[in-house]
């Protein structure tokens, strides 16, 4: 296979692709000896049990694929993952949807009646009247297991327009009470994901597990032609930073002739030697801005995830 630093050509369509890795690249020895060592793992590796944020490490920075990762690439049970660390972080507002849920029921309610009765002086104007449905119907939408484009306006810290009088004054909340980010963050993991030094061997057996480690932070929207909720982002590795000093660490020395003379380098709380090289490999061939784009539909709702993936085998 050519080496794609030279043709930067994706190993799935033979077309060009990202650039492979930032000019003047040159690995060390150790870098060598990984690669090598990951070479001959991903040829004989069966790609359909390999753990996925393994084998997508894999792809990408051994194999050089720059094709966008996306849904196909993971397993049902972990895009459900996603699916339900999106639908948790509206956990701390649902008290307040609740009630501004029946704040609009009422008023819509009492609108009806005026309009029937014709009292059109009490009844809402026209567009506090379709502001009122379309957030109703956003907010059953999401009870119902479905986020709209409408429920991320409504749940937006940037809302585009004032409530305040209808909703924040009148049921006592203050203009945070409805406020979401539209991303997860590491934090949105749990306490329970405690990926020490130790663990990265083994980690991905569990759909949390492969997700932190492949996606990790990402943002999600509503992509407006499909009406689906979407995750894109890029799959790239921040340089490893020692914890001391808050700076970026060097790279291993390029004639280091043992894999141990470079794991000096590296700090020593960022996990075992082995991970230390291959988080430092990572680093300097996948860097910010030579990465791989992130793409995955999640689909028109939060509902569970059914067809089975068939994950491509690249570099072979």
């Amino acid at each position: 296979m050519a080496d794609l630093r030279e043709t930067a050509v994706d190993p799935m369509t033979g077309k060009p692709a990202r650039p492979m890795t930032p000019p003047g690249y040159e690995p060390s020895f150790a870098e060598n000896a990984i690669e090598g060592l990951l070479k001959l793992y991903g040829k004989y590796a069966d790609r359909q049990t390999m753990p996925t944020n393994r084998r997508i490490f894999l792809e990408t920075v051994v194999e050089n694929a720059r094709t966008p990762i996306t849904e196909k690439d993971f397993a049902p049970a972990e895009l459900d993952y996603m699916k339900s660390l999106i639908a948790k972080k509206y956990d701390p507002v649902k008290p307040f949807l609740q009630i501004y849920e029946d704040y609009l029921s009422r008023e819509l309610t009492k609108d009806s009646q005026f309009r029937k009765q014709k009292k059109a002086k009490m009844a809402l104007d026209k567009e506090s009247k379709a502001r009122y449905e379309k957030d109703l119907q956003a907010i059953k939408d999401f009870n119902d297991g479905k986020i709209t484009p409408q429920f991320l306006d409504l749940t937006s810290p940037n809302q585009s327009f004032d409530r305040g009088y209808d909703l924040f004054y009148k049921m006592r909340l203050n203009k945070n009470s409805l406020s979401v980010p539209r991303s997860v963050t590491y934090k949105d993991y749990s306490d329970e994901l405690a990926l020490d030094k130790d663990r990265y061997a083994t980690a991905g057996s569990t759909p949390k597990e492969a997700v932190h480690l492949t996606v990790g932070q990402f943002n999600y929207d509503i992509d407006p032609q499909t009406g689906q909720l979407v995750i894109k982002e890029d799959y790239d590795f921040n340089p490893p930073i020692d914890w001391v000093t808050n700076k970026a660490l060097p790279a291993p020395p390029i004639g280091a002739e043992t894999l141990v003379d470079a794991a000096p380098m590296l700090a020593d709380d960022t996990g075992t030697v082995a991970y230390r090289l291959l988080r430092q490999y990572a680093g300097r061939k996948v860097p910010p801005g030579y990465g791989r784009p992130v793409n995955i539909n999640l689909g028109t709702g939060l509902a569970t995830s059914a067809v089975p993936p068939v994950f491509p085998t690249y570099g072979q």
